[in-house]
């Protein structure tokens, strides 16, 4: 339908059902896409209100007695739908869920299912799949893209390692040892054999150890940590760096912890012998000349890379693609902390156009953008009293302390929080970076919807994440009345009706998810 076609309808319409104004005194306009407004249908009046008292008395001193009344309804149209769905995969699923006799993983595998199924009956509609712990799995098949660090040049790639120490000599005449050029350390000498004259990086520690990397990278110095910001950098022959490097994604490499029984992550069969606690687990000299062998479950260079890689935006009308879906939401298993901001940042990334994700439509068509968090626990970053003085366990923010000082506190930056030693200081960081994601994908238009599983307000940390939760979540167009399961109605599931945020047990987790997702391919009025 051509512009003025679609004005002159409008009209008719409009004049069809006027009764108590004239329509000769009546100005409506019917506009598709307003000034750029993608997936708007726009109508505005404009007519003079003439009571006939205020007109008589208009007349007695010479002015007019009408006044002008202009009114604007925009309603959004359905259209092209995008979904993330953001999932907790964090070990306290393992636990039995609220009302059920199942644990809460299992819940949500069935409730996750039927919400995918019935997003593949409504056309246009593309869905993402976030599973996430303490860390979030961006896909192993991503090692040589042009986002990740692939050569060292991020500072915080070297953060745990002293190349220096654990190969001295001089780059002109050694037979093993290396040169750092730039922010990137090169292997010299002729023994290291394929791999002289050539970058020294956290892959290489993976194939000298034969572990193929688990696809996890960490989360990125601020201001970059929750950002959708792109990741350029690179570096020329003479050591001269373009762009930013700690814009770019670091793979994780656990070391082999050393310490007097403290360590958690004890995996490789050969240490140094000589140095402090620390300088001993900075060594990499070892992880080249060791035996690979069984590395301990739960243990290793993959340590806390937990979760199955994330499923970019897919067309689950595809009956192969809803398949794959499927069989991944099956294959969610709970182990390891909880972080929901680095999961939010992953969503933000996978929705809006460019690397590390670009199947997204936004940008370039009217699309409908949301994402579904849902999760049962507060944000969590371990403390550790190793002897190598890590202070803290290694996750997503890499350790509390690492080998390189400069590097130090990396959780804090960017939150307003001052660095501590205590699991409430890395928590507090944690639910800032949080508030921060929230905050960055409301402002490019995506639709938060957060579902608190199972979470005790009468827990102070529980009664925190629910509120975090209460505030990520975007104002509900709708205001919804309460939902009811046919039995009862859902008591505390609405703390405000306003916001798109649900405080549920896991008995009640299908019918809500059903609730929410029947409304993403609606129409409604925004204004």
């Amino acid at each position: 339908m051509r512009a003025d076609e679609l004005d002159d309808y409008g009209q008719r319409m409009f004049q069809a059902n006027i009764h108590s104004l004239a329509a000769s005194e009546v100005s409506v306009k019917t506009e598709l896409n307003p000034a750029g407004a993608a997936g708007i249908l726009r109508v505005s009046g404009t007519f003079n209100y003439d009571p006939f008292l205020l007109g008589a008395l208009s007349n007695l001193v010479g002015r007019s007695g009408s006044t002008p009344i202009s009114l604007t309804s925009d309603v959004k149209l359905s259209g092209k739908v995008e979904v993330a769905m953001v999932i907790d995969n964090s070990f306290s699923m393992i636990f039995t869920g609220g009302g059920t006799s199942i644990d809460r993983i299992e819940t949500v595998r069935r409730a996750s299912q039927k919400t995918v199924t019935a997003l593949a009956l409504q056309e246009d509609t593309k869905v993402a799949l976030v599973p996430f712990a303490s860390t979030v799995n961006i896909g192993s098949q991503n090692r040589s893209a042009p986002w990740i660090d692939s050569s060292g040049i991020a500072p915080t790639h070297h953060e745990n390692f002293d190349w220096a120490g654990s190969f001295p000599g001089d780059p002109a005449t050694c037979d093993k040892c290396v040169e750092k050029i730039g922010n990137i350390w090169f292997a010299r000498g002729k023994d290291w054999d394929t791999q002289q004259d050539k970058p020294l990086t956290r892959f290489q520690l993976f194939d000298a150890v034969s572990v193929p990397w688990g696809g996890c990278v960490e989360a990125r110095p601020a201001p970059y940590t929750v950002g959708m910001q792109p990741a350029q950098a690179s570096q020329d022959a003479s050591g001269t760096i373009m762009g930013d490097p700690h814009s770019l994604f670091v793979p994780m490499f656990a070391v082999d912890e050393i310490g007097s029984g403290a360590e958690t992550n004890d995996w490789w069969n050969k240490n140094a012998t000589s140095g402090t606690d620390r300088e001993r687990q900075a060594n990499v000299e070892r992880y080249f000349s060791g035996t690979p062998s069984t590395i301990p479950n739960g243990k290793g260079p993959n340590f806390d890379c937990t979760v199955q890689s994330v499923i970019p935006l897919t067309d689950v009308s595809d009956a192969a693609n809803l398949k794959m879906m499927q069989d991944a939401i099956k294959k969610m298993t709970p182990v390891g902390d909880t972080n929901v901001g680095d999961a939010i940042a992953w969503g933000l990334r996978i929705l809006t156009p460019g690397e590390p994700f670009d199947e997204t439509e936004s940008g370039r068509l009217a699309v409908r953008r949301y994402m579904i968090i849902l999760t049962d626990g507060a944000n969590t970053y371990n403390v550790s009293s190793n002897t190598a003085g890590t202070v803290s366990r290694y996750g997503a923010h890499g350790y509390v302390k690492p080998f390189d000082t400069a590097q130090q506190n990396r959780i804090f930056m960017g939150t307003g929080v001052t660095p501590g030693t205590s699991e409430k200081s890395f928590s507090d960081a944690l639910d800032s970076n949080m508030k921060k994601a929230c905050d960055e994908a409301k402002s490019d238009g995506i639709i938060l919807i957060t579902l608190a599983l199972d979470l005790d307000s009468n827990d102070v940390e529980e009664h925190q994440q629910i509120s975090l939760l209460q505030e990520c979540a975007s104002p509900d167009a709708f205001n919804r009345s309460t939902p009811s399961n046919g039995t009862a109605p859902l008591s505390n599931d609405r703390p405000d009706p306003e916001k798109l945020f649900w405080n549920i047990s896991s008995d009640q987790l299908e019918e809500v998810l059903a609730q929410i997702t029947s409304d993403f391919k609606s129409m409604y009025i925004s204004r």
